[in-house]
């Protein structure tokens, strides 16, 4: 089996200068865990995945609100972390998907076999890989992509 017979063909992306709200709302209403991101002529330039939202997330600094212990001398800074938990949220909300995407991508033409995908995902460590043709996004296969194409064996 060849990448354009288990790949998904209706892919859906996300271009660079989005938000990440909006990439949070995609994901979210196509229950998917990551999606390509592309340039302004459609050529592949990253991967957002829910995995990089964590990652970014955690580098807020987002306070623990139910501390099981908390010393009474800490409690102004912890609120302080409280208070600008908001602006930091607004500020993960409003950055581009650039911003948080990754970009070393690995990316399969349309006519490579189903084993060497597999090789791939097992050797980089990825769950999805974008098809694309001429570096444009024409398809994309997960694991679950996978799984089914051996059901069908």
């Amino acid at each position: 089996m060849l990448a354009k017979d288990i790949m998904k063909k209706d892919v859906f992306v996300l271009k660079r200068g989005d938000t990440v709200a909006y990439a949070i709302e995609r994901l979210l209403e196509h229950n998917i865990s990551g999606m390509p991101v592309v340039d302004e002529e459609s050529i592949l330039v990253g991967i957002l995945t829910e995995s990089d939202l964590v990652t970014k997330s955690k580098k807020m600094d987002i306070p623990n609100y139910f501390p099981s212990f908390y010393p009474l001398f800490d409690t102004k800074k912890y609120f302080d972390k409280v208070t600008n938990l908001d602006e930091k949220m607004k500020k993960i909300m409003d950055s581009k998907v650039e911003e948080v995407m990754t970009t070393e991508v690995f990316s399969v033409e349309e006519d490579v076999s189903m084993e060497e995908i597999v090789k791939l995902m097992a050797d980089k460590g990825v769950h999805r890989i974008p098809v694309v043709a001429e570096g444009k996004v024409v398809g994309i296969i997960t694991q679950k992509d996978i799984i089914k194409a051996y059901a069908k064996k």
